[in-house]
Formats: C-alpha cells, sequence, structure tokens
C-alpha cells in the first residue's frame, strides 16, 4: 500500500528511479506526481470519505496501465462541505507525504454554475527538494454515470498495488463522459479558452477507452446524463443532446478533418503540449489524431442509430459500398493510403 510505503521517503526515490529505467522517455516529475495522485486517492479512501473517482487519473486503474500522465484527482461526493473539510484535514494527520493543503478557490465559469471545490495538497518532491502540489477537484453532486465499479488501487506499469479499492466509473460510463467535452460550442471545453492541452487529452483518452468498450447503450446512457447536466449547469435552454452530438461531429470534421483554419490553434498548441504527456507512443495528425476522430464520428453513429455492436477495425476488415459525401472523396481517398484504421472508422460513420 502506497501509504505504508511512503513513510520511508527512500521508497519513492527508488520507485520513480526504477519507473525511469523502464521508461526512459517519461518525465520523472509528471512520474512522481502520477504516483503523489494515486496515494491523495488511498488518502482520501483512508480518511473514510465516500466519493467516486473520475476524469483522467482514474484511466490508469480503469485501464490498468498509464498511457498517458495525468496528475490531479477529480472526484464527485454527496458528503457536505463539513464533512469533506474534515476528511481533508484527517489526510494531513494520518499520511506522510503532504505536509499542507489549501483550498484554490477560482472565479472560473465552471466553478460558479456547480458546487465545485479545489485543493491543493503539498508535498517536497524527492526528484529536485523542491515543494509540489497534487490538486484536488470535488463536485459536490449526485453520481450520474450508469455503472460504476470497485476496483483496487493497483497499476502494474507502475509498480503499484494497494489493497484499498475505489469506486469509479466503468469504460462505458467514462467514455460517455468524455465525449460531452468534445463538443467545444455546446457542453466541451470552448475554443480559445486557454485549454488547449484539456481538449486533446480527452480526444487521447476517448480514442484508448473506445478500444476497451462493449456495450454503447451504457455510453450513451452516461452521455445523455452527462450532457443533460451541463446543458442544465451552462443554461444552455435551446439546447439538445442531438446538438451536442453535431457539436461533436462538426468538431472532428470542420475542425480536424477539414482543417478549418479558425480554430487550428487550438488543436495544434494541444497536441505539441500534449506529447510530454504521453509515455509510449505519439499523437500525431496524420496517424493518430485521425484515428481517434474516426473512432469518435463512428461512436456518433451508434448512439444516434441506438445500435449496440462495435465493428472494430482489423487488416482483415471488408466495407460495403458506402455513399461518401462528396466534400469528403478527397480526404478519404488520401486517407486510404497513408491511415487504414481512421479510413476505416470515418466510414463505418457514413453507413
Amino acid at each position: 500500500m502506497l501509504i505504508e510505503q511512503i513513510k520511508n521517503r527512500r521508497f519513492l526515490e527508488e520507485l520513480i528511479n526504477e519507473l525511469k529505467k523502464t521508461n526512459p522517455k517519461a518525465d520523472i516529475q509528471l512520474l512522481e506526481k502520477t504516483i503523489g495522485a494515486l496515494y491523495l486517492v488511498e488518502s482520501l479512501i483512508n480518511s473514510g470519505l465516500n466519493f467516486v473517482f473520475k476524469g483522467g487519473t482514474s484511466l490508469v486503474l480503469l485501464l490498468n496501465e498509464i498511457k498517458r500522465f495525468s496528475v490531479d484527482v477529480d472526484i464527485i461526493t454527496e458528503e457536505d462541505k463539513q464533512t469533506v473539510n474534515e476528511c481533508i484535514k484527517r489526510i494531513i494527520e494520518l499520511q506522510n507525504l503532504f505536509t499542507k493543503y489549501e483550498e484554490n478557490k477560482r472565479n472560473n465559469s465552471a466553478s460558479k454554475r456547480m458546487e465545485l471545490e479545489h485543493y491543493k495538497f503539498f508535498f517536497n518532491s524527492v526528484t529536485d527538494n523542491s515543494e509540489k502540489y497534487i490538486l484536488l477537484d470535488v463536485a459536490y453532486e449526485s453520481n450520474k454515470y450508469p455503472v460504476t465499479i470497485n476496483k483496487n488501487i493497483e497499476c502494474l506499469k507502475l509498480n503499484v498495488s494497494s489493497e484499498y479499492i475505489v469506486n469509479l466509473p466503468s469504460v462505458e460510463s467514462i467514455l460517455g463522459d468524455k465525449l460531452t467535452v468534445l463538443a467545444p460550442n455546446t457542453t466541451g471545453i470552448h475554443y480559445n479558452s486557454d485549454k488547449e492541452l484539456e481538449l486533446m487529452k480527452q480526444l487521447y483518452d476517448v480514442d484508448k477507452l473506445f478500444n476497451e468498450a462493449e456495450y454503447i447503450d451504457i455510453v450513451k446512457k452516461s452521455f445523455i446524463n452527462i450532457a443533460n447536466r451541463e446543458i442544465k449547469y451552462r443554461k444552455l435552454k435551446e439546447i439538445t443532446n442531438e446538438d451536442v452530438l453535431e457539436d461533436i461531429r462538426d468538431f472532428c470534421i470542420d475542425t480536424i478533418l477539414q482543417n478549418n483554419i479558425e480554430n487550428q490553434h487550438d488543436v495544434n498548441i494541444g497536441m505539441k503540449k500534449l506529447q510530454g504527456f504521453i509515455i509510449e507512443n505519439k499523437f500525431r495528425r496524420e496517424q493518430e489524431v485521425l484515428t481517434a476522430v474516426g473512432k469518435v464520428l463512428y461512436l456518433m453513429k451508434l448512439i444516434k442509430n441506438d445500435e449496440n455492436k462495435i465493428e472494430r477495425y482489423s487488416k482483415e476488415s471488408k466495407l460495403k459500398d458506402i455513399i461518401i459525401p462528396e466534400k469528403f472523396k478527397k480526404i478519404l481517398k488520401k486517407m486510404n493510403n497513408y491511415n487504414e484504421e481512421a479510413y476505416y472508422y470515418i466510414l463505418k460513420s457514413f453507413e
């Protein structure tokens, strides 16, 4: 258990050095913060707080490996603020990594439209002896995920194994959630909001979650639940779930496939920043990004048509005669020569 192991500062230093050997391209400070984030999740459980662990860091446990670094902890809870504050104080008393905490008050639109609190948990880094922090985001709301599961805090890639069990959304539930973030004009991250990295993180995560998803009906239910929540919080009175689906489709087609110049800054900056957070493979525009876009478009089609079977790409995949809209013919003809997987999923979205 991390709580027991990190009582010895030397253990954390040795763990990070060992991980650096097996992941030579990894940023050692991001490695440390990712481990620190999982340590914070353990500490929250140990404090007695009831919560659902969501967000990018939860994917480390959900997929049982680390695809990209995620250094924040996002939770939802139905506990009141007094209980949360008592648990946070208890964390500082019961563990050895975090030296202090402070509330990180924000005046942004998200904090205004829903009950959100942010906390910084400070620790002394073993990589450079400087003071760093792990950010905890607490959303006070009921659980909107159709399916949650219990999992051990375990990641073989990080040599982390624990008896602590945490509640988190299923693959399909968090996939539906992350899709709503790819709608920049409605429920998602807006263009020109200085959140280019966050936007591309969501696209990257959707790509990985798609590979593990099985039940599209759960993806759809989660998508509708989270979209409705965002529509309500943002007071988007004229917006429907169908509008959100179209917004996601426009993001994929207009901004990425057709290289809409107006919004290219967000995509290009986001892709560049994301490279530092990815452990193994890259996220290149003509390859991984287009494949991710193809998967999103295919998911949109499955959700819209109430289809529940994913027909995955393989080298042997054969496509029926599909009528391709005229404006996509040139793009797709070229794509078939350098990215068969993206080509396959994009064509499947037109079936």
